[in-house]
């Protein structure tokens, strides 16, 4: 049996790539995607636009605040801490 993965990331890419080119918006690009990947090409999205919005160090800045906040509430950190 094939990987998947290859099929999956090249999904993902091309309906980014035509969100980016403005030729369909977001909701509609993912449309055809499967749940979990709706999820990825909607955070690398966020990320994207959170990065140009604020730029780099006040973006990190705001999910390190945010990452805090979800872990006072229970939540598990979404990602390790390596020093």
């Amino acid at each position: 049996m094939a990987d998947p993965q290859p099929e999956i990331e090249f999904a993902t890419t091309t309906a980014l790539r035509r969100v980016a080119k403005k030729e369909v918006g977001l909701a509609r690009a993912v449309e055809g995607l499967a749940p979990v990947d709706r999820v990825y090409a909607v955070s690398i999205c966020t990320v994207v636009m959170l990065l140009d919005a604020r730029g780099r160090t006040t973006a990190l800045e705001q999910h390190d605040e945010e990452t805090a906040d979800y872990e006072q509430m229970g939540h598990p950190r979404p990602y390790n801490i390596s020093s």
